[in-house]
């Protein structure tokens, strides 16, 4: 499976496994930006929020006296009562009546608020205040300053009309007096102009009687701060943006973590899949293959074995190389394990170290410090005196594995270290002596498995190719670099040397991996017992 980032698996498995890989990263804003939420919470200034609601009822009165059925917009009306509320007017005349006089009107506005419910005729006031007594006070009296300024602006309109009237009323007033005789209609009008007075008088009366206070502010709650909540707060920022680095580095990190994109590269199968060794194993130098106990990392193993033994079906190659593009990319490891499942099935192999600058196999077989291949080849040593016969045991429980084949121990392992450095290790790998070595193996053997040293940063690997059947390649998944696969796919398409394929190491921080779980062996043993590695005589 392809990594989210290539864009083909988006499964929950390759997004947990970019976040195990880069747990760090979600860490870090994890706990540093809850803490600093915390932090900043504990300088905050303490604050307190008193709240009081007033009722806007229906106008109906008004438009009764007015004999007006105008439709009212309740979302307009609200929003026009929002708007009043705060002016400045109704600020001054509320700190006025209270008696705070070191503040102005815009300071207390920039600590209120009003708002009107989505669900109902209701303005809801509220003030902040360091002191809660003080919020108290201050939206209750803002409440009542705000009805008294909305019935000013209700009734100032109508007292212009009451006033108007008046006037005509009292000039009609004289020139009825004034006439020994009035005309019957000047009284009609003196009348209907009474009666209009009346009903505006009456209206006037009715101005600013449509809001009331509902509920007053008994007390005041803390608004500020609010520790817990900004460090919840805290937590879900810093996890998104944990998450958000874990997927950014994943999407800049140019290292192959998929076997897909490594045979997409190189051109290559796959052979098999082989997890990186536990550290039990790994700091000992010991091999998943002789460990006593059975370890879920053999089985991978064996599989590479039945795969390497369908890709050579055809070629049928007997001396095999194993290299990699870089050092440290567990190519000496996975021969070793290799050499020994080919043994298990009957078939006798070598295991030649020819890594001469930094070879690893004498340590796995306890043969360090043992002559080797470069004493051969300068004469001061036998092959039959070099060669180191290693006593396989059968496996901790011999049975059928999964592949259907039964592990057998009648094949034969000897293995040839490096011996003494020489000088030149390029020039040595190219002499007629060591071809001779490679040629008497090869009649000897069913197999030589030859470890050479990373084909990238020297030329020992393509020097020793030209002496080999077959070539199979190591590639660690979060380690080598596409440019790097880049590079060792030019060297290898120059190498006319057969390539069998390779081996993905490191395989279980491959997205969607699961070898193990799948087959019975999600868990190695707690304890392994060593091997008894002992040399045949």
């Amino acid at each position: 499976m392809e990594t989210p980032r290539h864009g083909t698996a988006t499964s929950l498995a390759g997004y947990l496994g970019i976040i195990r890989r880069r747990w760090i990263l979600v860490l870090i804003p994890l706990l540093i930006v809850p803490l600093a939420a915390v932090g900043f919470s504990m300088q905050q200034q303490k604050l307190f929020q008193a709240t009081t609601k007033v009722l806007i009822t229906d106008p109906a009165p008004v438009q009764h006296v007015t004999q007006t059925n105008v439709p009212t917009d309740p979302t307009r009306r609200s929003a026009t009562e929002v708007d009043v509320a705060t002016v400045p007017e109704v600020a001054q005349r509320t700190l006025d009546a209270v008696g705070l006089h070191d503040r102005s009107a815009l300071d207390l506005l920039s600590e209120t608020s009003v708002s009107a419910a989505s669900d109902a005729d209701i303005l809801n006031f509220s003030v902040t205040d360091p002191r809660p007594g003080v919020a108290k006070r201050l939206v209750n009296e803002y409440a009542k300053q705000y009805i008294a300024y909305r019935k000013e602006l209700d009734t100032q309109v109508v007292r212009g009309m009451v006033t108007d009237l008046r006037n005509r009323i009292d000039q009609l007033q004289r020139t009825i007096d004034g006439q020994p005789s009035p005309d019957p209609s000047l009284r009609d009008q003196l009348r209907s102009l009474l009666d209009s007075e009346q009903n505006l008088q009456t209206l006037e009366q009715l101005q600013g009687g449509t809001l009331f206070i509902i509920r007053p502010a008994a007390d005041a709650a803390q608004v500020q701060p609010r520790t817990i909540r900004n460090a919840l707060v805290g937590v879900v920022l810093g996890l998104t943006a944990g998450l958000g680095l874990a997927f950014l580095a994943h999407a800049l990190d140019t290292r192959v973590r998929s076997a897909e994109e490594v045979a997409q590269s190189l051109g290559l199968p796959l052979l098999g899949r082989v997890p990186a060794p536990p550290a039990s194993l790994a700091r000992k130098n010991r091999l998943a293959m002789l460990a006593k106990t059975q370890h879920s990392h053999a089985e991978s193993y064996r599989t590479l074995r039945t795969a390497f033994d369908l890709a050579n079906l055809r070629l049928g190659a007997k001396t095999v190389i194993v290299t990699s593009a870089l050092d440290r990319e567990g190519k000496s490891t996975t021969l070793a394990n290799l050499a020994i499942a080919l043994t298990r099935s009957g078939r006798s192999v070598a295991l030649v170290d020819l890594d001469l600058r930094r070879p690893r196999v004498a340590a796995f077989f306890g043969l360090e410090g043992r002559p080797g291949v470069t004493e051969v080849a300068i004469g001061g040593l036998s092959l039959d005196d070099a060669l180191a016969p290693i006593a396989i045991e059968a496996p901790a429980s011999p049975s059928v594995n999964g592949h259907g084949e039964l592990d057998r121990t009648t094949g034969g392992l000897d293995v040839l270290p490096s011996g003494l450095a020489p000088g030149d290790a390029a020039e040595f790998l190219s002499t007629p002596e060591l071809a001779a070595i490679m040629a008497e193996l090869r009649d000897r053997f069913d197999l030589v498995l030859v470890d050479a040293p990373p084909i990238l940063p020297v030329s020992d690997a393509l020097t020793l190719s030209a002496e080999v059947d077959a070539m199979l390649i190591v590639v660690r998944a979060g380690v080598v670099r596409r440019n790097v696969l880049g590079e060792l796919r030019r060297v290898l398409d120059s190498v006319p040397t057969a390539k069998l394929g390779f081996v993905l190491t490191g395989a279980d921080i491959e997205d969607g991996y699961g070898y193990g779980a799948g087959y019975g062996y999600a868990s190695a043993p707690k304890a392994e017992p060593r091997t008894q590695e002992r040399v045949r005589t």
